[in-house]
C-alpha cells in the first residue's frame, strides 16, 4: 500500500466517531508509532460491524500469518456475537427460555467458562456486576438493536420485587454440559462483561495464530498486546459525556485492556422526556444517573468490563475510589455526571492530556 494511502487509512481509522485508540493520526503525521509500524513492519487492519457497533482488529504480522489470524479471530467474534445476544435468536435466547420454564438445556462450550467467570465476578463486585438481571434490562427497554423512545419504565411493584430478592447467578446450576436455574426469574444478559470477554477472545485467538502484537477495538473498548516496532501502543480513553472527545491517553504495557462502561453507549427517552442509559444499579434496578462513565485498565478485559460496570453503579454514599480499592481495582477513571474527571493514583500517573 502506498504511503499516502496508509496515512488516509490511519486518519479515518483513528478519528472516526467512537474509535478511541491511537497510534493517533497526529503522531502518524509526525512519524510516531503508526509511521514506524508501516515503514518497518507488515501490518493489517480490518473492520466489521459486530456487537451493535464497529469492531476493528489491527495485527502486526506478515500477510500469511495475518490472513490466518484475522480469519480465526473474526470467526470466534461472530460466533460469540450470534450466541451471546439476549434478544436475538441464538444460544443465549434459547438458554433464557429454558431458565424461565425451569428446564435444563445444553450450554455451548464457549459460553460455559464465561458464565463461570461471571459468577465469580458477581461475588467479587458485591453483586454490582450481575448478568442474571436480564429481565430487568429488558423491562427498561434495552433488549433491542434500535431503542424506542417513549416506552414506559417498569412498574414500581415490579422493581420492588426485584429489589427485595434480586435474581443472581448463584441460582444457576452448571453440570454435565447443561445449565439450569433454581430461580425461574434468572435471565442472562452479558452486557456487563460481553465486550470485555470478546476482546480477550480476540487477543487469545490472534496469539494462538502466531501474532505477537495486535490491537482490538470493540466500539471503543480496547485491548492490546505486544509492542509494534518495539514501541508501546498509545490508547485514547474516550470521554463518555462528550461524543468525539478524549479524556486522556496512555501507553499500554504488554497485554492490557482499556474498557469503558458508559450510559451514553445505549440510551433512550422515557415518556416524561428524561434520558436513561442501559447500565442498571443492582441495588435499585434503575438506570445509573450518578456518573457518565468509568474506564478500567486491567490485563483481563473481562474483569475490566465487570469492574467498570460496578464502579459506574457505585453507591454515592461511598467514595468510588474507596470502592475501587475494596474491589482490587488499581487503575480506573470516572467521569462524574457533571463532567468532572477523577482517577485512581495508579492510573493518574500514566495518563497524558490530549
Amino acid at each position: 500500500m502506498a504511503d499516502r494511502a496508509r496515512r488516509r487509512l490511519l486518519g479515518a481509522m483513528w478519528l472516526a466517531p467512537g474509535l478511541w485508540s491511537t497510534p493517533v493520526s497526529a503522531a502518524a503525521a509526525a512519524g510516531g508509532v503508526a509511521d514506524t509500524i508501516w515503514r518497518h513492519q507488515p501490518w493489517r487492519h480490518d473492520r466489521r460491524a459486530l456487537f451493535g457497533s464497529w469492531a476493528e482488529l489491527v495485527v502486526v504480522a506478515p500477510d500469511a500469518v495475518a490472513d490466518r489470524a484475522l480469519a480465526a479471530a473474526w470467526d470466534h467474534l461472530a460466533r460469540f456475537d450470534r450466541h451471546g445476544n439476549a434478544w436475538k435468536p441464538g444460544a443465549l435466547q434459547r438458554i433464557n427460555a429454558a431458565l424461565r420454564s425451569g428446564r435444563r438445556t445444553p450450554l455451548p462450550a464457549g459460553l460455559a467458562p464465561l458464565i463461570e467467570q461471571a459468577r465469580l465476578l458477581e461475588a467479587a463486585s458485591g453483586g454490582a456486576c450481575n448478568i442474571a438481571l436480564g429481565a430487568a434490562v429488558g423491562a427498561w427497554g434495552f433488549h433491542a438493536d434500535r431503542l424506542t423512545d417513549g416506552a414506559p419504565a417498569p412498574s414500581i411493584q415490579r422493581l420492588r420485587d426485584w429489589q427485595d430478592n434480586p435474581p443472581s447467578t448463584r441460582s444457576l446450576r452448571l453440570q454435565g454440559g447443561q445449565i439450569a436455574s433454581v430461580d425461574t426469574r434468572v435471565q442472562l444478559d452479558l452486557g456487563a462483561i460481553g465486550k470485555g470477554h470478546a476482546a480477550d477472545l480476540a487477543l487469545d485467538t490472534l496469539r494462538a495464530a502466531g501474532v505477537t502484537a495486535a490491537l482490538v477495538n470493540l466500539g471503543g473498548n480496547l485491548a492490546a498486546m505486544g509492542e509494534p516496532a518495539g514501541r508501546p501502543w498509545r490508547i485514547g480513553i474516550r470521554h463518555p459525556a462528550s461524543e468525539g472527545r478524549l479524556a486522556a491517553t496512555l501507553e499500554v504495557d504488554g497485554r492490557e485492556a482499556v474498557i469503558t462502561s458508559a450510559q451514553s453507549e445505549r440510551r433512550r427517552r422515557l415518556p416524561d422526556g428524561r434520558w436513561i442509559g442501559h447500565v442498571l444499579d443492582a441495588r435499585t434496578l434503575r438506570p445509573v444517573d450518578s456518573a457518565a462513565g468509568v474506564t478500567v485498565v486491567d490485563t483481563d478485559a473481562t474483569r475490566a468490563d465487570a469492574m467498570a460496570t460496578a464502579l459506574l453503579a457505585a453507591d454515592p454514599a461511598e467514595p468510588w475510589v474507596a470502592l475501587a480499592a475494596r474491589l482490587g481495582v488499581a487503575q480506573a477513571l470516572r467521569v462524574q455526571a457533571d463532567g468532572r474527571i477523577e482517577a485512581t493514583a495508579a492510573l493518574a500517573a500514566r495518563l497524558r492530556p490530549v
